[in-house]
């Protein structure tokens, strides 16, 4: 799966199918990214090893990091998993998520893995990508659709109008809100990054007599809080109550909300159906709102994201009605892929050959910047009472780490520089924040109120 959020829920339901003992859930980074030469080789050996999942149950719920990283790996702690995924079925969530400049080198792997380990693949998508093999591209020879006559379906599921805010031309936070306001029902809001999902939260909260209920949802907010919050969404949709929910991107996969307004900001093509995936979802509806809207000194997660991003907003402002059509997306799709063809820029595919495997672990990255994990003391009793329970261990268990997991955000390696004070790099190897936690929008810099300052 593509996202860390969606694990859990996905986990538990295959448990309450298939049973707890015979589902194994491996999204943790701990430990993975200690050094092999550590001076203290023994005792970072056995922690790996406690740490460590193996992939030996029957079936696996993981990352698509964990998965690619683990199979272009040279580590040992990666590698001795790989044995378990021959003759195996994998399938892939979200497929569409893959990054587009290293998909030549995955599409490489897979090929390969099909061949030599005799494992199948399925690929799970409302906007299956063109991985086809074709001119000038080396994609896959045979792809066998699970469903006849795609597009008779995808005229029959149409569920929502597509529209634009102010044609598209650039406008500002404070009148995109005002333009949220507006709405008489309950509202959805995706942006491509953290800031102005946060500006939007704080403006709604300033003017909260439009809705019934505001909520906040980001990757700075820890897997148990976020959990928390999309149940409390939920039940309030489900109650008919007019809510207000300003969140990036992590909601377009395996959160299944229905929504009758979103509003989303100018994306990659698959990222805005996937957004529209949140809105009348159920088809109760007789149609649901979809507005994409361009904000002023936009920002973006990375380079192709930008790039892709801007192709479908120019293919949209020609004719906006091309996103009704199910042949529409494989067109983008393939000329996205054209912007990437020399993708292989790191030549992965020719180290692989080479047996270079070195060079190979160095270049494959899913995450152009790697993020660390950090675990959030102050989130709440809960959280200080396990790090407490732990901190004096030698050496954590396994399910040590899995209870950690719920308190644990993903932040870059700049954000810690920055904020180096109020974190602890404990001698397990984990990092700790001792900074405030804020319980509407996650990790925060701002100082500690004194009431929580008293342990």
């Amino acid at each position: 799966m593509p996202y860390i959020n969606i694990i859990d829920q996905t986990a538990s339901e295959l448990k309450r199918i298939f049973g707890e003992e015979l589902v194994l859930e491996h999204h943790s980074s701990y430990n993975e990214d200690i050094s092999e030469t550590d001076a203290n080789a023994t005792s970072v050996a056995y922690r790996k090893k406690l740490a460590c999942e193996n992939w030996d149950d029957p079936i696996v719920v993981t990352t698509t990091v964990q998965f690619f990283e683990s199979l272009f790996s040279n580590r040992p702690s990666r590698c001795r998993k790989i044995h378990n995924i021959a003759n195996s079925v994998v399938i892939f969530d979200e497929v569409q998520s893959l990054p587009k400049h290293i998909i030549l080198p995955t599409l490489s792997m897979l090929k390969n893995m099909q061949r030599v380990m005799r494992t199948s693949f399925l690929f799970c998508t409302a906007t299956q990508p063109a991985f086809e093999k074709r001119d000038r591209f080396n994609g896959i020879e045979k792809i066998h659709p699970l469903i006849d006559n795609p597009s008779v379906i995808y005229e029959k599921t149409r569920r929502v109008t597509y529209k634009f805010l102010k044609e598209l031309n650039p406008v500002s936070i404070t009148d995109l809100f005002d333009a949220l306001k507006n709405e008489k029902s309950s509202v959805l809001i995706i942006c491509n990054t953290k800031k102005p999902v946060k500006e939007l939260f704080e403006l709604a909260i300033q003017t909260h007599e439009n809705w019934e209920n505001i909520y906040h949802l980001s990757t700075a907010m820890c897997p148990l809080h976020r959990k928390s919050v999309i149940s409390d969404i939920r039940n309030d949709l489900q109650a008919g109550k007019k809510i207000f929910v300003s969140s990036t991107q992590l909601i377009e996969a395996g959160v299944d909300f229905d929504f009758p307004n979103v509003f989303r900001e100018v994306a990659p093509l698959e990222a805005v159906i996937q957004s529209a995936g949140r809105c009348n979802r159920e088809g109760k509806l007789p149609d649901g709102n979809v507005v994409l809207f361009q904000l002023e000194d936009s920002k973006w997660p990375d380079k192709t994201y930008k790039t892709s991003a801007n192709h479908t907003k120019s293919l949209l402002q020609e004719d906006i009605s091309r996103i009704y059509h199910y042949d529409f997306f494989q067109k983008y799709y393939s000329q996205i892929i054209n912007l990437f063809i020399d993708a292989d820029r790191n030549n992965i595919i020719q180290a692989r050959k080479k047996f270079e495997f070195q060079t190979v672990n160095d270049s494959y990255h899913l995450i152009s910047e790697p993020s660390k994990s950090i675990f959030a003391y102050n989130y709440s009793d809960e959280s200080r009472s396990l790090l407490h329970s732990i901190e004096d261990k030698e050496v954590l268990s396994r399910d040590d780490y899995r209870r950690m997991q719920q308190f644990t955000v993903q932040v870059y390696r700049s954000f810690l520089w920055q904020n180096q004070e109020q974190c602890k790099m404990m001698s397990q190897g984990f990092m700790v924040w001792y900074g405030n936690y804020d319980l509407k929008t996650g990790i925060s810099v701002k100082p500690i109120d004194a009431d929580k300052l008293i342990i």
